[in-house]
């Protein structure tokens, strides 16, 4: 009866055990994505940064950005949701309107390979840009 007891034990131990070793990227595929990521773009001569949060499940992740000109009554703060998929994070064609009522449509996706982030960014509306960068996770 006690070999029986503790078998039955071990057996209990090992399958809590087995079932404990989930990565957390398993649960929360989004979660390789978040943080803040610099590198360069082909819109732009300096340094580019961008920061992704979590959104409201694991399979999303929020970029923050603006539209409309920084430093202008027309500049206003926006934020898109991105879906993850493994490796990839694509942002659906979103319309958003600066606070001067121009609007613009952004779409962008990424792919993620090892620690660099590549992703496209294309804007149409008030502006046009089809902007490509590679960042790594700071």
């Amino acid at each position: 009866m006690k070999k029986l007891l503790l078998i039955g034990s071990l057996c209990i131990a090992i399958i809590a055990g087995f079932s404990g070793c989930t990565k957390s990227s398993d649960s929360n595929p989004a979660a390789i994505f978040v943080g803040t990521w610099k590198g360069t773009s082909t819109c732009s001569s300096s340094q580019v940064t961008l920061t992704l949060t979590a959104g409201s499940t694991n399979s999303t992740v929020v970029n923050t950005g603006s539209v409309g000109t920084a430093g202008t009554s027309c500049y206003k703060a926006v934020s898109l949701t991105g879906n993850v998929n493994g490796n990839t994070v694509t942002f659906p064609a979103t319309t958003l309107t600066d606070n001067c009522g121009n609007s613009y449509t952004i779409t962008m996706s990424g792919v993620l390979n090892g620690t660099t982030l590549t992703y496209t960014e294309i804007v149409s509306g008030s502006v046009s840009a089809n902007c490509t960068a590679t960042v790594t996770k700071q």
